[in-house]
């Protein structure tokens, strides 16, 4: 199986979102944040990218 090719210019800014299955809370508590923050550190540093902003939302809002 052969990887996809990715075409980015070293400059570009990309998002990144996530969330969880059936707004599930499982972020509430520090140990699971620490873990998935150590998880994205370490893919970070494996593809040499630099994060410039993280926010996080305990709930989304519906109207």
């Amino acid at each position: 199986m052969s990887h996809p090719r990715r075409f980015d210019d070293a400059l570009d800014t990309h998002f990144m979102t996530f969330s969880c299955y059936h707004r599930r809370r499982l972020l509430d508590h520090d140990q699971p944040k620490r873990s998935f923050l150590g998880v994205l550190n370490d893919m970070r540093e494996k593809f040499a990218t630099k994060c410039v902003g993280f926010t996080s939302r305990k709930r989304q809002r519906r109207f």
